[in-house]
C-alpha cells in the first residue's frame, strides 16, 4: 500500500503539511461497500470519504482538507460512518461539487452522497444538515447580557439597544409585508379575491 501525499510544486512530501500520516488514501485499499440504490435525495451538499483505515483520525482529515481547500472555503463538517468513511458535511452543494472536482484531480476517493455507503446513509438526519451561521452578535446584547449577569445596569448602551429593538421590529413588519402578499397573490392565483 502506498500512501498519498499531497505536495505543492517544488515541494517534498516531508514538508509540514502533509506530514499528517495521510495513511488514509491509498489508492489500492478502497473496497466502497454495497450502494444503496433505493436512496431518495436530498443531501447533495454532503460528500463520502472512502478508502480510509484504523489508524486516520479525525485531525488527519482535518490537516488533509486544511492543505487542499482555498483558504476563503467554508470547512465541511467531518461525520463518521463507520472506520472506512466519513461523510463531509458542506455548506451548500456547490462547495460539495468544488470538493468533488479537488477530491478527483487529487486522485481521492470521494463520491456524492447519492452515491455513497448504506452505513454512511443510516447517519441520523440531524448530523447531515449544512451547517448555520451563528447569529450576529453585537457590543449592544453583549453589554446588556454582562450587565444582567453581573448586577451592573450602568454597562448597558440604552441608544443601541433602542436602535436593536427598532431594527427588529421593523424585520418583523418587513416579514408580515411578506407574507400578506403571498397570501394575497396565492389567493389571485386561485381566484379566491
Amino acid at each position: 500500500h502506498s500512501c498519498l501525499y499531497f505536495c505543492r510544486d517544488g515541494e517534498h512530501p516531508s514538508s509540514s503539511w502533509t506530514q499528517c500520516r495521510l495513511v488514509l488514501l491509498l489508492r489500492h485499499a478502497c473496497t466502497f461497500a454495497e450502494v444503496v440504490t433505493n436512496w431518495s435525495g436530498g443531501f447533495d451538499h454532503c460528500v463520502e470519504l472512502g478508502g480510509l483505515t484504523t489508524d486516520v483520525r479525525t485531525g488527519d482529515i482535518q490537516e488533509l482538507l486544511d492543505a487542499l481547500l482555498p483558504d476563503d472555503f467554508v470547512k465541511p463538517y467531518i461525520r463518521w460512518a463507520d472506520e472506512n468513511h466519513v461523510v463531509l458535511v458542506c455548506a451548500n452543494v456547490t462547495a460539495a461539487n468544488s470538493l468533488l472536482k479537488i477530491a478527483a484531480s487529487e486522485g481521492m476517493i470521494m463520491r456524492p452522497f447519492s452515491e455513497a455507503t448504506q452505513m454512511s446513509k443510516q447517519l441520523p438526519i440531524s448530523v447531515l444538515l449544512p451547517p448555520k451561521d451563528r447569529p450576529k452578535t453585537s457590543t449592544t446584547v453583549a453589554r446588556r447580557l454582562m450587565s444582567h449577569a453581573l448586577g451592573l445596569p450602568g454597562m448597558r448602551d440604552r441608544k443601541g439597544e433602542r436602535e436593536l429593538a427598532e431594527a427588529r421590529k421593523q424585520a418583523k413588519e418587513d416579514r408580515r409585508a411578506r407574507q400578506q402578499a403571498a397570501e394575497e397573490s396565492k389567493a389571485a392565483a386561485w381566484g379566491d379575491g
